[in-house]
Order: structure tokens, then C-alpha cells, then sequence
């Protein structure tokens, strides 16, 4: 009997439930953006370039005979961060704090980058590593 009880509160509960729920789907339904939608605007507001630029692969560097990307290496694999000066962007030469994550070689490309978290700008950003100075 006890059984029985428990199945039929719940049956209940499912009933009424489902009257409530659809009393809520005749209530008018706003418009939310779909998020593909979203995702195409904003590439397309990206240049040509950086969409490429950003399809190509990436190759850690985990060693390096240059100062300035073993000093960063170094500081990843710490999770430290570092106070330096970057020349690009849109604070050219302003110092800031950065906590880098990774140093990377993109696809078969010369120059080396570095990503980690900008303390200044509060966001992820990707530095060229000839265009740092600590």
C-alpha cells in the first residue's frame, strides 16, 4: 500500500507538472538570438588575416635559447607572473602585468608568441615575443 502511495504522488506531481508546463508554453515566447547567428556577426567584424591567422596550428615551446621566451617558459610552468613592456597592441610600450600560459610557434612561422592573462586589460591576450621587454 505504502508503494502504491508513493507511485501515485508522484504521477501526481508528473500531472501536474506537465498542466503547469503547459500553461507556461502558450505564454509568449521573447526572441533570443541564436547563438551561430552571434558567433558569424562577430567573425565577421574580424579582418581576413586574424580569422586565418588563428586557423593555423600551434606548437608549444617548451625550451628555448632566447632569454625572453626561456624567462617565460619559466614563468608558466610556475604559474608566476611577470611585469614587462609590450610594443604592441593598442598601449604600445605601457608596462603591464602578464601571467603567461603557453609560448608557441604558429604552423611553420618564425617568430615566437606567448599567451597567458593580462592583469591590465583583465582578458587573454596573445603577445609576440620580439615585440616584449621585461
Amino acid at each position: 500500500m505504502r508503494r502504491r502511495s508513493f507511485f501515485v504522488r508522484m504521477l501526481n506531481a508528473l500531472t501536474a507538472s506537465a498542466t503547469a508546463s503547459s500553461a507556461v508554453s502558450t505564454a509568449p515566447v521573447l526572441a533570443i538570438p541564436d547563438p551561430v547567428t552571434l558567433l558569424n556577426a562577430a567573425d565577421s567584424e574580424v579582418p581576413t588575416w586574424l580569422r586565418h591567422w588563428r586557423g593555423l596550428s600551434r606548437h608549444p615551446i617548451w625550451e628555448s635559447p632566447d632569454p625572453t621566451a626561456a624567462l617565460l617558459i619559466h614563468a608558466a610552468e610556475r604559474s608566476q607572473s611577470l611585469r614587462l613592456s609590450y610594443q604592441g597592441g593598442t598601449m604600445p610600450g605601457e608596462p603591464r602585468l602578464f601571467s603567461p600560459a603557453l609560448v608557441f610557434r604558429v604552423g611553420q612561422s618564425d617568430p615566437l608568441y606567448v599567451n597567458g592573462w593580462c592583469h591590465h586589460r583583465k582578458a587573454h591576450r596573445t603577445l609576440r615575443l620580439d615585440q616584449i621587454t621585461l
